[in-house]
């Protein structure tokens, strides 16, 4: 979605936080300059690629103290990393990528990064390795393999369905240990990042194998994913998932060691302090030598720091954090979407009306709902340009939103299709009209869509009747409990090929793709295969229509809003709507001299 200007110290996202310095393999450090952010979440892990460590804190965390072979900017287009190394397909069928590291990537330690680094995450996060059947063993508390399991049991604990789930053979080593051959069942999309080096194999190798040596470690790891099982493997399995979680600075300065622009240093329960890493010599080295991610579960606080000087860059909400920071005239503050969308779904599974088994029922039900008036509402004072999301996998701004919104059966749920409401409405041989919606009962704004909505429909008799729930998650699981959820997806997953999991993951909670039928399936799978831009964008365009076609049992309603306000010391932001926001390109960010009484439009 896009805002206009509400106040006169907010500006656009696409002008002044825009401005966004240009990246430099060699940028200038400017010596004792330190930013705080506010963070997503509490830090729990330095490995987010564990499935039960994947928080956006953690994974914020993770992204700046890792490298790859590529991320993605604001436009959701992959920028590789050749400072990182090179990805290349070497063969089409089988579909095979050899993956080249360049020649100065090391960890922060001065260990080289090498091939068994990459075999480590392929052995983590293929799944390949995983015993059978290990659910059973695993400790709800921790998420990891209860102390009871077999000590030959392996389990990394990676989310199941990533792209390398497709990489089922064990993969060669090539160039005397500085390139990787992955072998595919099929073409992948974002076969480029899919090796990201979470946690170094050669610590992995020295605390849970006992390896003398950094060099001994390496090859310790090496030899025990090559057996393919046994107690050496599960050891190995066991440090990756859980080694690395800590609530707090760990005495073992091997479980700080990062590759990316940034290294851990300190950690307490409210923030997590990192500082630049010395030893990253790639095209990503930070300038600001000090990054803390401070959590603070009222925004109020962080609004307070915000004016006070105490933080820099506040991740906020849309409305009442909005008024309030919008005050702060030290701070220059933007609205802009996210890549979450928020959407309707009616249950045909098992509803708790029988009536949404009537396809005229559900039809006239959604056309009933005003998209329009819910954006106005629970947007006022921000703009009047906001409108209801027309397409699944386009946002309002980008190059192909128009065109999309234009062919992909969108047209259903306008105005103009509005107009039929009464005769659809007519056509339905329902008894009752009473529609239960379940929602989250704690999130402000879905209880305000909940009341927006029961108003509208009201006229066409149909009863909205409030079944929002604290435990809304669970609930969605149990038979005739709900006819309609208010709830949300990023749509990220979608747009970005191979952005950390394929569609069809059952790490995606609150996608409409986890039970698809089979137009949506087949355009799925399209999309988690296509290796070109071309082929890529042709499969998305099938999965909007796709998603659009289902027999009016789901309706995006639109981009879910943030807000991001930075104070005086920081120059410039380039906010992403993906999931790391801000902090996308967060080495190339500069402090600024404060002065005593700073402009609100200091950024510009």
């Amino acid at each position: 979605m896009r805002f206009p200007r509400p106040a006169a110290a907010v500006v656009a996202l696409g002008a002044v936080l825009a401005l966004a310095a240009c990246t430099s393999p060699t940028p200038e450090v400017q010596t004792g300059a330190a930013l705080t952010v506010s963070a997503a979440g509490t830090f729990t892990s330095a490995n987010a690629r564990a499935e039960h460590a994947r928080t956006a804190a953690n994974a914020d965390v993770g992204y700046l103290t890792s490298s790859g072979f590529g991320y993605y900017d604001p436009s959701g287009q992959l920028v590789l990393d050749t400072s990182f190394g090179k990805a290349e397909i070497v063969k089409q069928a089988p579909f095979t990528v050899r993956y080249t590291l360049a020649d100065q990537v090391q960890w922060s330690d001065g260990t080289a990064i090498d091939a068994t680094d990459l075999l480590l995450t392929w052995a983590a996060e293929s799944g390949a390795l995983d015993s059978d059947d290990t659910d059973g063993l695993v400790d709800p508390a921790t998420g990891l393999l209860g102390a009871d399991a077999p000590a030959d049991t392996v389990r990394f604990g990676a989310p199941a369905g990533g792209i390398l789930a497709a990489a089922t053979s064990t993969p060669t080593i090539r160039d005397a240990g500085r390139a990787i051959e992955v072998e595919y069942a099929h073409p992948v999309a974002g076969w480029q990042i899919a090796l990201e080096p979470s946690v170094p194999a050669h610590v992995i190798g020295e605390s849970a194998l006992k390896a003398g040596s950094a060099s001994a470690g390496s090859k310790a790891v090496q030899a025990a994913i090559r057996a393919g099982s046994g107690e050496q493997l599960a050891a190995v399995a066991r440090a990756w998932a859980g080694g690395w979680d800590f609530t707090a600075t760990p005495d073992d300065a091997d479980l700080l060691v990062s590759s990316g622009p940034y290294r851990i240093q300190k950690v307490d329960a409210e923030t997590v302090t990192l500082i630049r890493n010395d030893r990253y010599h790639g095209d990503r080295a930070a300038r600001v030598p000090s990054l803390s991610l401070v959590y603070r579960a009222d925004p109020n606080q962080s609004i307070a720091a915000l004016s006070q000087g105490s933080l820099d860059v506040a991740r906020l909400r849309i409305g009442s954090d909005f008024a309030a920071v919008s005050g702060v005239e030290s701070a220059s503050t933007a609205v802009g979407s996210t890549s979450r969308v928020e959407y309707l779904e009616v249950n045909t599974e098992s509803p708790r009306n029988g009536a949404m088994l009537d396809s005229a029922f559900r039809r006239a039900l959604l056309l009933a709902i005003p998209r329009q008036d819910v954006v106005d509402q629970l947007f006022d004072g921000v703009g009047t340009d906001a409108s209801p999301l027309d397409s699944w996998v386009s946002a309002p701004g980008d190059g192909d939103y128009a065109d999309a919104a234009a062919s992909n059966g969108s047209a259903a749920y306008s105005a103009d299709a509005k107009k039929t409401l009464d005769d659809v409405l007519a056509d339905a041989r329902v008894s009752s009209r009473s529609v239960c919606v379940l929602y989250d009962s704690t999130n402000p704004r879905r209880v305000a869509a909940f009341q927006i909505m029961k108003a509208a429909v009201e006229q066409y008799d149909i009863d909205l009747v409030d079944c929002g729930a604290t435990d809304w998650q669970t609930r969605l699981a149990q038979p005739s409990t709900w006819d309609v959820a208010l709830r949300s997806w990023d749509s990220a997953h979608a747009t970005r090929p191979g952005a950390v999991e394929t569609l069809g993951s059952d790490e995606l909670d609150g996608s409409p793709l986890l039970q698809p039928d089979d137009e949506i399936a087949d355009a799925v799978d399209r999309v988690a295969e296509a290796t070109t831009t071309t082929a890529h964008q042709s499969a998305l365009r099938a999965l909007d229509s796709a998603l659009w076609s289902t027999d009016d049992t789901l309706l995006p309603l639109y981009a879910v809003p943030a807000v991001i306000s930075h104070g005086p010391k920081l120059g410039a932001l380039k906010p992403s709507p993906l999931a790391r926001s801000v902090l996308w390109n967060a080495w190339t960010w500069r402090a600024v001299a404060v002065s005593s009484s700073p402009s609100p439009s200091s950024s510009s």
